[in-house]
């Protein structure tokens, strides 16, 4: 098979980049069925001694990387999996455009007390959480120094809850609930 390689010339996600008998996929690039494609625009290159194929992207996409630590937005939660929305590693610098990400119980939960993942995060919390993987959706875990809730709405009333004695609570109506609170608790 022959590959589509103009070395000089920009690729869209999606243009074929050649087969694994040739090439190991690399960076921008995935594998289905034995073919490699771009995943982004950009440039194609070739290691020709390793034999990697990968793309350079025409234009440097900030993304959380593997092992970082960043802030996402809760979006849906059940018992034992939430999905969130990443929007920053640095809340003053956030993401031109948002991630998916994905919470398990199994790296949310500190005890055994902690029976399902919305003892421990609601719907709508701003979250601190690490990066355990390498792509989008990414896999996140509360299990990190700092990492938790780092604001939270109430769910009566939708004002900011504050922390108070390790507890969050509403200034308006006064509910209280506990949570997996960050250090770094954004208070107002």
């Amino acid at each position: 098979m022959e590959t589509i390689l103009n070395r000089e010339q920009d690729v869209l996600p999606g243009t074929l980049l050649g087969v694994i008998e040739e090439f190991i996929p690399g960076a921008n690039v995935y594998e289905i069925d034995g073919k490699i494609f771009s995943s982004v625009i950009g440039i194609p290159r070739l290691d020709m001694i390793k034999r990697v194929a990968w793309v350079e992207p025409r234009s440097r996409v900030q993304t959380p990387t593997q092992g970082s630590m960043v802030y996402a937005f809760v979006t849906s939660v059940r018992e034992e999996i939430a999905m969130l929305r990443v929007i920053a590693q640095d809340l003053r610098n956030p993401y031109k455009h948002g991630f998916g990400g994905i919470l398990h119980i199994s790296q949310a939960r500190s005890s055994p007390g902690e029976r399902n993942l919305q003892e421990i995060i609601r719907l709508g919390d701003l979250v601190y959480a690490k990066v355990l993987s390498k792509s989008n959706p990414y896999i996140l875990s509360l299990k990190a120094p700092k990492a938790g809730v780092v604001l939270s709405l109430c769910p009566k009333c939708v004002s900011y809850q504050r922390l108070k004695g390790g507890k969050l609570v509403c200034p308006r109506c006064g509910f209280e609930e506990s949570r997996r609170v960050s250090q770094l608790y954004i208070s107002f």
